[in-house]
Parts: structure tokens; C-alpha cells; sequence
């Protein structure tokens, strides 16, 4: 039983209190209460929303004794809600974030239920493409944040498309200036390009090296070029992968990637500017990077020209064809 019901005036939340002695809060009905006749008969409708705020606060908290009422905090992501009058069933329903321009920034799943539906976005970039190594490079996958500003939502459902402007802010309370969050976006920004060059230097070695075991798979002879091309292969991706151990025991080393992925993480999950040192070290990867970069030209123009000729006198396997970068980044999606 209902016995008592109160709205609170900033939040606009209903507030429920049961016969058991439970609280129910129901955050934000503005959607309910903006139901109307005309609203109810479209095939999607976007709710308006005031600016969504980043949220800069820890989420380290602590426990509650028997007696207090305890509940979990109003979500600090952005509350995407539409409704639809009829539950989605057939056909592709897809939901989008992009930018001004029209640049994607990330996708979403799409709220497919009957009524009021609210999906949450975390302000969140794409993450970006990792080297494949021997274990997971967790760190390098963090999704950066957006910048404060104005982005588009796009529902695709069927031949239709729906769209609806939302508004990014920072926290007014932050103690950081625009400047500062301005150096931290431009170096994260570094950061995401210089992982996904990366894994495309990694994926052109693995290209190669794959050819190299499927024509020593029907060659039964060996060819020293491609013992040759094989070896200086795998010792430059040992400089920028783990290619030992797994996840769990007997990793190796941690190599470029992993180096990268821990500073990425650590200067893309801060608010503020990165640190001398942080700039420091980042240099100093970019240039091991470059190091590995000329390593890689050296034996393109060397070693895997040898066995380019070596594969011209073979017909049985094919140069294998180099996807260029962008359509790399473009695989398994």
C-alpha cells in the first residue's frame, strides 16, 4: 500500500513511501508527466532534457547500519529517454552519438520496450584499436571522455531516423580551468592515435607473418630469405607486444603497448593537465616508436622484398594485400 507521496522541487523526483516501511524514488518523471495525446501516437519521441553535467566526484563511499534507509545514488551519465508506443520487433534499430559535424562518437543499444525508454551514455568516446598481443591490454582500451558541448542523437529504426540535440557541460564545481582540460584533451588525444598506430605497425608484421606460415605450410623446403624475414619479424613485435605467458601466469615483460596502455589510462581518466614526467614518458615511447617504425621500412625494402619475388615464383600463395590504415581501423566492426 501507498501511503504517502512527495516531489522533490530541484529533481523533480517522486518520492513513494509503502505501508513496509519502503521508500521508493522514481528519478526525474518529467517524461510522464509530458504525456500527452499527440506524444502518445508517434512512432518515437525524443523528451527534452536540461544539460547533462560530467561528473567529476569519486565513487568511493561507505556501508549503512539496519536502521537507515539505504538506496543507490541518481546515475550521473546522461538520460537518453524516448518513448514508443509499440515494442520494436522487426527490422535493425540502431542509436548513434555524434558530434556537430556529424562525426560518430560512439554507438549505443537502442531501447527497444513498449513506454518510456532511457539509455545512459558515459560521455564516452570509441575505444580505440589495440595491438594484438599475447595477453589483453586492458588499459589501452579506455574510451575518453567528450568534450563539453552540443551532440546529436540518432535512432535508426528501419528506413526512419530520429534526432535530438543534448547539451555536455563540466562540473561548475571543478577545480580545473578550461586550459587545463584543453592540454588533457589534446594529449589523450595523442595517446588514441599513437595506440591505434601502433596496433596497425602490429597487424602489418602479423599480415606478413601469417603469409610467411602459410607458404611454409606448402613449401617443404626451407628458403633461407624467409627464415630470415620470420626472425626479424618476430624480434620487432617482441619490442611492441607481449608474445609470451596469457592472463593469468607467466606474462612477460611489459612492452610498448602495455606502456602505452597504463599512460594512456592514467592521462585520459584525469580531469586535469598531464604531468611533466607523464610528458616525459610519453615522449620517450613515441620515441621507441619511431624507432621500431624505421626498423619495419628497413625490412620492407630488404627482407620482405626478397620474399615478395620468392612469392612471384610461387603461385600457390598470393602477396598478401595491406589494408591501408583507415581501412584497418574499419576491420571488425
Amino acid at each position: 500500500a501507498i501511503h504517502y507521496l512527495e516531489l522533490q522541487p530541484k529533481t523533480n523526483d517522486l518520492i513513494i513511501a509503502t505501508h513496509g516501511r519502503g521508500i521508493i524514488i522514481l528519478d526525474d518523471i518529467t517524461p510522464l508527466q509530458a504525456l500527452n495525446t499527440e506524444i502518445i501516437t508517434k512512432t518515437l519521441h525524443f523528451f527534452d532534457s536540461k544539460p547533462f553535467t560530467m561528473s567529476e566526484k569519486s565513487s568511493f563511499g561507505g556501508t549503512s547500519s539496519e536502521v537507515q534507509f539505504v538506496g543507490d545514488n541518481p546515475k550521473t551519465d546522461a538520460q537518453i529517454k524516448y518513448l514508443l508506443p509499440k515494442r520494436h520487433t522487426f527490422g535493425k534499430m540502431t542509436m548513434e552519438i555524434l558530434d556537430t559535424e556529424g562525426k560518430l562518437i560512439t554507438t549505443l543499444q537502442a531501447g527497444k520496450q513498449k513506454g518510456i525508454n532511457t539509455v545512459e551514455w558515459g560521455f564516452n568516446n570509441q575505444s580505440p584499436k589495440v595491438a594484438k598481443g599475447k595477453t589483453i591490454a586492458g588499459a589501452a582500451m579506455f574510451a575518453p571522455r567528450v568534450k563539453a558541448g552540443k551532440y546529436k542523437v540518432r535512432i535508426t529504426k528501419g528506413s526512419e531516423v530520429f534526432e535530438k540535440e543534448i547539451e555536455v557541460q563540466y562540473d561548475p564545481k571543478s577545480p580545473f580551468t578550461l586550459e587545463e582540460r584543453t592540454e588533457q584533451q589534446k594529449v589523450t588525444k595523442e595517446l588514441y592515435d599513437f595506440t591505434q598506430q601502433l596496433a596497425y605497425l602490429v597487424f602489418q608484421i602479423d599480415t606478413w607473418d601469417a603469409t610467411i606460415d602459410v607458404f611454409n605450410s606448402k613449401n617443404s623446403a626451407p628458403h633461407k630469405s624467409v627464415q630470415t624475414l620470420n626472425k626479424e619479424l618476430d624480434e620487432l613485435r617482441d619490442k611492441l607486444v607481449v608474445t609470451k605467458g596469457d592472463n593469468y601466469v607467466g606474462a612477460g615483460e611489459p612492452k610498448l603497448r602495455e606502456k602505452l596502455g597504463d599512460i594512456y589510462s592514467s592521462v585520459g581518466s584525469y580531469f586535469g593537465a598531464p604531468s611533466s614526467t607523464q610528458l616525459e614518458n610519453i615522449q620517450l615511447l613515441k620515441t621507441q616508436f619511431d624507432d621500431a617504425n624505421k626498423q619495419f621500412e628497413k625490412i620492407k625494402i630488404s627482407s620482405i622484398k626478397n620474399f615478395e619475388k620468392e612469392l612471384s615464383k610461387n603461385t600457390t600463395v598470393q602477396v598478401p594485400k595491406i589494408s591501408s590504415f583507415e581501412e584497418f581501423l574499419k576491420l571488425d566492426k
